[in-house]
């Protein structure tokens, strides 16, 4: 049975939490949709686990302004043949 890798990534956006754990985006512009779906389609085999901490203002999360962020846990899923 093969072992669950993970890693933790830092700086995913606040606002941007709900989309990850719900795929709620009624709350959201239609720009910020766009950027989470673009860096999840860059990171394809990264699958999100939860929050792992509360970091604060950043100026350059991983995408979209300045905002406060979080360091989320992510399943890294075997890249396919």
């Amino acid at each position: 049975m093969a072992k669950i890798r993970t890693t933790i990534i830092d700086g995913i956006p606040s606002w941007a939490i709900p989309y990850f754990e719900y795929g709620y985006e009624a709350c959201l512009p239609d720009e910020d949709v766009a950027l989470i779906e673009k860096w999840q389609k860059e990171n394809k085999n990264l699958m999100y686990l939860g929050v792992a901490d509360e970091l604060g203002f950043d100026p350059y999360p991983c995408f979209g302004k300045a905002c406060d962020t979080y360091s989320c846990r992510f399943e890294i899923l075997p890249k396919k043949k």
